[in-house]
């Protein structure tokens, strides 16, 4: 494991200054994929320090969750309609709506639920986007 990091911050202490436009997008994409975002992010912290390492990991997280969530909801009509029926989909709408802003924020703090799944989830199922951004 100590060999992966090592490689990535060999590469991205190559690329020089873009490291700071590559690492954000690394993690924009783990945030997208279902894919574990722990590397990137450690080899952020390991580059950049802790502060900017942070804030490097959380644009780059926040950009992937954000465009997972807007395909999501895209998709969202098209897909429902091919799976389930009105009903089902109006009443997942109700229960979403029911459990507002903290059932979601809950729902991130919850260790075993996966970001990912979360931010495409939350778009499928139409949580609010300034709900979605906010929680997130």
């Amino acid at each position: 494991m100590d060999a992966v990091f090592t490689d990535i911050e060999s590469w991205l202490g190559a690329i020089g200054v873009w490291a700071y436009v590559v690492a954000p997008l690394i993690m924009a994409t783990v945030s997208i994929l279902p894919i574990p975002a722990e590397v990137p992010a450690m080899a952020n912290g390991m580059l950049f320090g802790p502060a900017a390492g942070t804030l490097v990991t959380w644009v780059g997280a926040m950009a992937g969750a954000w465009v997972s969530y807007e395909i999501a909801r895209w998709c969202r009509s098209p897909l429902a309609s091919r799976v389930t029926d009105e009903a089902t989909i109006a009443k997942v709408e109700r229960l979403v709506d029911n459990a507002g802003w903290w059932g979601l924020l809950v729902l991130r703090l919850i260790p075993v639920v996966a970001f990912t799944a979360l931010n495409w989830a939350s778009g499928l199922v139409g949580v609010p986007r300034g709900r979605f951004l906010w929680t997130t």
